[in-house]
C-alpha cells in the first residue's frame, strides 16, 4: 500500500490555502488539483491495469 500526501491541498485535493469549509465552498467549481495528483492517479491506474 502506498500513501501520498499533497501539500497545499484540501480534503478534495484541490489547491487550497487553509483547507477550511468557507474556502472549500468558494473553490467548489475549481479544476485546479494539487500538483502531482494527476500523475499519482495515472501511476496507480497503470499499476492496476498491469495486474489484470
Amino acid at each position: 500500500m502506498t500513501v501520498r500526501t499533497f501539500p497545499n491541498a484540501n480534503h478534495n485535493l484541490h489547491v487550497s490555502q487553509t483547507g477550511g469549509f468557507e474556502e472549500m465552498i468558494s473553490i467548489l467549481g475549481s479544476h485546479e488539483m494539487a500538483p502531482g495528483y494527476y500523475d499519482a492517479i495515472l501511476e496507480w491506474l497503470d499499476t492496476v491495469a498491469a495486474d489484470k
